[in-house]
């Protein structure tokens, strides 16, 4: 049986690589999955993922892992009652002041990619949607 605490930590450290691939910056996991700003009563480390390249360094990005598939109808229900999908959406919308990035991952499936900005989407996946009159852009890897 696979540790959840260590996929999710493996999960953090791809999407970095990723992210230091594609946008040309240096991207680290944060210790401790963001508790570092708690602990330090800091805002410099409240995402999974950090970079300290002035072109995103205010991006709030995190990384969520789940067993079962995620549904994109999931995005069009009401957060809350059992939407973890949509809840994480609510999170990641409540700690960004400006962009943000959620990546999303489920066991033997592709990574969904949200943000509240295009361009974003498109510097880092092949694909890009747009749900219907919302700030939300949604790619694959």
């Amino acid at each position: 049986m696979v540790n959840s605490i260590n996929k999710g930590k493996r999960f953090e450290r791809l999407v970095a690589k990723i992210l230091t691939k594609k946008l040309n910056a240096k991207f680290l996991r944060v210790p401790m999955s963001g508790g570092l700003s708690t602990m330090q009563n800091t805002d410099n480390f409240k995402s999974d993922i950090f970079t300290e390249d002035r072109r995103y360094k205010d991006i709030v990005i995190e990384c969520k892992m789940r067993k079962e598939p995620i549904l994109i109808e999931e995005l069009f229900k009401q957060p809350k009652g059992g939407n973890e999908l949509a809840d994480w959406l609510e999170q990641v919308k409540r700690q960004a002041k400006k962009e943000w990035l959620l990546f999303a991952k489920s066991n033997n499936r592709k990574i969904l990619v949200m943000s509240n900005s295009g361009s974003l989407i498109l510097k880092i996946c092949d694909v890009m949607l747009l749900r219907g009159k919302t700030d939300l852009y949604l790619g694959f890897l």
